[in-house]
């Protein structure tokens, strides 16, 4: 990594951490709604050993992993 690199990393943790609280929850939320169902589908894939399966066995856990928390 060169230090043109880390400079724009350092800038974008910057405008990062200028944002208001609700923005930086909208990306949290956005991000969890992507993640948790990606780390589901991993999990599943390396417990079956196979790529594809059949999902609507697990809909519900899927519907779990995504549901809202409570603040």
């Amino acid at each position: 990594m060169n230090e043109r690199d880390t400079l724009g990393f350092a800038a974008l943790g910057n405008y990062l951490l200028a944002l208001p609280r609700g923005a930086k929850r909208f990306i949290m939320v956005g991000a969890d709604a992507v993640m948790l169902p990606l780390a589901l589908w991993a999990a599943l894939v390396l417990k079956f050993d196979r790529l594809a399966f059949d999902f609507g066995a697990y809909v519900d856990l899927f519907l779990v992993a995504n549901r809202p928390r409570r603040s």
